[in-house]
């Protein structure tokens, strides 16, 4: 159970790490459609902590997460789950996102959630992973970006919309306190494609936050997994404490070995 845990927390950890800005999908395993899969959202709440992979200075805030998803099967059944928890990002672009790990669906764990707390920190360089349950720190050091990548933004074209995806513009409007700006993608998979006698769409909304630079709402829906949304409540533009991005002092710190090419060494 605890290498399970900390799998969860290494992979939560890196996921943060390369959070996609507006118009950008995260992939995953958990299906093609699915909250981890491709348009997902996921655990992660992508897009809180970076933009084209770099930090976001000067623009500190707080706020409540949420996550919610709807299913129906084909018995008709309906599968309703909603998590919450929280963000901070400060000045310097430090980010905490807490966090209780359950799963979705059918990965969903028994039993109480598993409290974590996911630090990215690039002034020190570190991915932090906090289990409060177990009072215990993982701590990585992030890999440099190569010389000359640092503040490149993509060329032209490179997050530019499939073939299969029609993109359209929403406009602007307010929510929770700030102008966002909207955008709507739909992926439709044609007939035949992977065995569907008939053509299956996609649909992703987001609503993005130039002024933060973060997703305050996106809300993804598919035939495999049914409806997906997440969204920044209580909102508060304001220095987080200091604190916060710290391993508490009486907490175990531990620190994989990272190997070339593949996963963190076992910790023995």
């Amino acid at each position: 159970m605890k290498m399970l845990i900390t799998v969860l927390t290494i992979t939560a950890g890196l996921a943060l790490a390369q959070g996609p800005g507006p118009g950008r999908h995260m992939g995953g395993p958990m299906g093609p459609g699915g909250p981890m899969g491709p348009g997902g959202m996921g655990p992660g709440f992508m897009g809180m902590t970076r933009v084209n992979g770099e930090p976001v200075k000067g623009a500190p805030y707080q706020a409540v997460t949420v996550m919610e998803t709807n299913q129906v099967l084909n018995d008709g059944t309906h599968i309703s789950n909603k998590q919450t928890g929280k963000v901070y990002r400060d000045s310097q672009g430090r980010t905490r996102v807490e966090s209780a790990m359950r799963g979705f669906g059918p990965f969903r764990a028994p039993g109480a959630a598993v409290n974590m707390v996911t630090i990215d920190d690039p002034v020190a360089q570190q991915h932090v992973m906090l289990d409060s349950n177990r009072k215990t720190a993982t701590k990585m050091t992030m890999q440099p970006r190569p010389e000359g990548a640092r503040g490149r933004r993509p060329p032209a074209g490179a997050n530019a919309t499939r073939p299969d995806t029609v993109k359209e513009n929403l406009g602007t409007q307010a929510m929770e306190g700030l102008s966002v700006q909207g955008t709507r993608e739909t992926r439709t998979v044609s007939a035949g494609a992977m065995g569907n006698d008939r053509a299956i769409s996609i649909v992703t909304e987001t609503w993005y936050s130039p002024d933060l630079q973060t997703i305050v709402y996106r809300k993804h829906t598919d035939p495999w997994n049914g409806e997906s949304i997440f969204r920044l409540t209580e909102i508060q533009r304001s220095e987080p404490d200091a604190s916060l991005f710290q391993v508490p002092s009486d907490y175990t710190v531990t620190t994989p070995q990272m190997r070339r090419g593949g996963p963190p060494a076992p910790q023995q």
